[in-house]
């Protein structure tokens, strides 16, 4: 795991294994055949293969959001981080989030998660 929070550390693109690994821990049943995943890894392998909806955007910010006030602070990336199994302590996620704050507030908000995501399907 510490080498997917570092491909997001330095804008690389998790693979199929890493993202299955993810929807593991956060409780989703993932099958996988010889070619991939299948059933409702066809609906993941099309998730990686086309750019999300705003609906997707909007529901994956959701997750982050925990408090709902519309930005993403450090202490709710950290929930997040530490559901997926990586502990990372808060100073460690302020890094994270100042690397996509486009404005300086130290939060991530919707245009700005919005062009993160668009990054990594660039």
């Amino acid at each position: 795991m510490k080498h997917s929070l570092n491909c997001i550390e330095h804008d690389v693109r998790l693979c199929k294994e890493e993202v299955i690994v993810m929807m593991e821990k956060l409780g989703m049943n993932v099958d996988e055949d010889e070619d991939g995943i299948e059933e409702f890894g066809e609906e993941v392998s099309q998730m990686l293969e086309k750019e999300p909806s705003l609906e997707e955007v909007e529901e994956a910010f959701n997750v982050f959001d925990e408090n709902k006030d519309g930005f993403i602070e450090a202490k709710e990336l950290q929930r997040v981080l530490r559901i997926l199994g990586l502990e990372k302590n808060l100073m460690q996620c302020q890094r994270m989030i100042n690397v996509f704050d486009q404005n300086g507030d130290e939060l991530i908000d919707h245009n700005e998660f919005a062009k993160l995501i668009e990054q990594s399907f660039g």
